[in-house]
């Protein structure tokens, strides 16, 4: 039994071993073109994620579809997975995201100063402060002009977008940066990136779906209050009073529950990364 275990063990690292070393290969003699593919694989992973996991969508007759795969999501209503948003966050990180990202990091590693620290806060600085706004600014109007918007419409959506996705990225982006130019190759650092853009989406899925396990649960403490108050005999005397307000109470107090465990759920939507208002913006 071990020695099946071990034997699949050495397997699979030889397989992920050639997989890698193809990778660097590919890298290496077609870098553009590399990081287009491995882009556009990591948006469509990073949405598959987000959609699944975050925004608890799925591919069910019973769904409610969203045509333009955004947007507020209702209490108790299951979404449809949306492919064509799938399709579009593949193209972008295909065709948009790797070229500009590949450019621009060539670009700014020839930003050389005499003090070590003095560079890194320049490339951080400048990756924050035109990288960032620049390619989140061009997330959300390629989305709006995907979606069929106006010109009014797409500014709109921009204006509305850019605040919480720019904060975001900053907060999940700035110290990946820090670790990137200190210590990774140039040619790894557009990996490195969607990697960490990948692994914020793969977190908060986590988060969301331990969520939805403690909304279940106070759901269900709320209806076993609301059924505990309504069986109290309407009988008013100090005994029955008491007992009435004690289950109002209860009520209340599963209420407030539930309320938070929703705030929460909806705080964590506000955080996604890969599908729709955050650090995928910028992957």
């Amino acid at each position: 039994m071990n020695a099946t275990l071990n034997n699949a063990t050495l397997a699979t690292r030889r397989g992920v071993s050639r997989l890698w070393q193809g990778y660097l290969a590919q890298l290496a003699a077609r870098p553009l073109r590399t990081k287009m593919v491995t882009s556009g694989t990591m948006f469509f992973v990073g949405d598959a994620i987000a959609q699944f996991g975050i925004e608890g969508r799925r591919v069910s007759p019973d769904a409610v579809p969203q045509p333009d795969g955004y947007g507020p999501v209702e209490d108790d209503v299951t979404l449809a997975y949306n492919p064509t948003r799938a399709a579009r966050q593949a193209v972008y990180g295909a065709l948009v995201l790797a070229p500009l990202a590949h450019n621009w990091l060539v670009r700014l590693d020839k930003v050389k100063f005499a003090n070590k620290w003095a560079t890194l806060g320049a490339k951080v600085s400048l990756d924050q402060l035109v990288w960032g706004p620049f390619i989140v600014t061009t997330f959300w109007s390629w989305t709006g002009m995907m979606e069929g918007k106006t010109g009014d419409q797409v500014a709109e959506l921009v204006h509305f977008a850019f605040p919480g996705a720019y904060s975001k990225c900053v907060a999940v982006f700035a110290p990946t940066q820090i670790v990137n130019f200190l210590w990774v190759p140039l040619h790894h650092r557009l990996l490195v990136h969607q990697t960490v853009g990948l692994g914020w989406n793969i977190f908060l899925s986590y988060m969301t779906n331990k969520n939805n396990t403690l909304l279940a649960a106070a759901k269900a403490d709320l209806a076993q209050a609301q059924i505990a108050e309504a069986s109290v005999e309407p009988i008013h005397d100090k005994a029955h009073d008491d007992e009435r307000a004690l289950a109002h109470a209860k009520v209340e107090d599963a209420a407030k529950v539930l309320a938070a465990v929703k705030e929460e759920r909806q705080r964590l939507r506000d955080l996604e990364g890969g599908g729709a208002t955050a650090a995928g913006t910028r992957m």
